[in-house]
């Protein structure tokens, strides 16, 4: 067997070159992710992604090189920002950590994220962020903490039904759907700010999920409640009858105007019986019945605070996050 690594043999982490991602990335990770998509789509899925305004700027593919040059162990970069208690902090988001099979059980995304985290403290990211789909203790080890991380189900006949004017979500809407998300991330302890090329990079990406054929059996169904051309509130999501649900993907309303949210998921549902999906942040959080609660064993929300400013505000806000009612981010920021 050969020896394990040292750290002074493969901390020389870099940007992956676009070939590289195509040629020897991609065929692999393909066979993980492309949900049901062919290896073309899923090529043209990405380089779509990457040669958005947010995507030439924020986003890319880091990782190692073996003694040959070839790669051999990966992960993608989103830059964001987030603020935490009312401080704006620069962010980065984890997605996709992957090694060759041919180079597993040697330690090597250990090292090559332990790089990964080295350098963002260097230059400047206050908190690191993903999403865990293995066990969470592989990324304890490397200075993540597991926050709260669950499904709810809800259902139809619990919602309140209102008398709001719901219609469908127009592209004319999408400034005010941001001003519904941004007056929900005000009042959140711990958020992550979108900008307008992020909104730009989400909606692609919703666009993207309607052409997958994973998403064969879903329809989409994005409604919000207007008075004049303002956008009092909005919901995004899918209506699954193989699940007899709407699964919601996220919603948000103005300041005072967060009663409209039970109306608007009825009218989403229509005659299924539930709403389901990621428990909601707060305080759309409180716009919803109990419901069923349950832990979610895949996506789980892990983050490492890098610099001094996330390490005291973690000492000061950990039990809140920790035992929170509800979770920190929507599904739209899964990554």
């Amino acid at each position: 067997m050969d020896p394990l690594p040292q750290p002074d043999e493969l901390l020389h982490l870099v940007e992956l070159r676009r070939d590289e991602v195509a040629t020897q990335v991609l065929p692999e990770t393909f066979k993980l992710w492309a949900d049901q998509r062919s290896y073309e789509q899923y090529a043209a899925d990405l380089a779509e992604f990457a040669a958005t305004s947010y995507g030439k700027r924020h986003f890319s593919f880091q990782g190692v090189r073996d003694e040959r040059g070839a790669v051999v162990s990966c992960c993608k970069r989103y830059a964001r920002e987030a603020t935490w208690a009312g401080r704006r902090l620069r962010a980065v988001g984890i997605g996709a950590v992957f090694t060759m099979p041919s180079e597993r059980g040697r330690g090597l995304a250990s090292l090559m994220l332990g790089a990964f985290l080295d350098r963002e403290r260097a230059e400047g990211s206050d908190l690191a962020y993903l999403f865990s789909d293995i066990h969470p203790t592989f990324y304890e080890r490397l200075g993540f903490i597991a926050l709260p991380s669950r499904s709810f189900t809800v259902r139809a006949s619990s919602l309140a039904r209102g008398r709001a004017a719901v219609a469908p979500m127009a592209d004319a809407d999408i400034a005010g759907v941001r001003k519904c998300y941004d007056a929900g991330a005000a009042r959140r302890s711990l958020s992550l700010v979108r900008t307008p090329v992020l909104w730009d990079a989400v909606r692609l990406r919703e666009r993207q999920a309607e052409a997958s054929p994973g998403n064969r059996y879903a329809q989409p169904v994005r409604l919000v409640v207007r008075e004049g051309r303002i956008v009092r509130a909005y919901v995004k999501g899918w209506r699954q009858p193989r699940r007899d649900a709407y699964v919601l993907d996220e919603m948000g309303a103005l300041d005072g105007h967060e009663e409209l949210l039970p109306a608007l998921l009825s009218a989403a549902i229509g005659d299924l019986g539930k709403v389901a999906g990621w428990l909601p942040p707060e305080p759309e959080r409180g716009s919803l019945p109990r419901g069923s609660v349950k832990r979610r064993s895949s996506t789980v929300l892990m983050v490492a605070p890098l610099s001094r400013t996330a390490q005291m505000l973690w000492q000061q806000h950990a039990n809140g996050l920790l035992h929170a009612a509800a979770d920190a981010f929507w599904s739209t920021d899964h990554i």
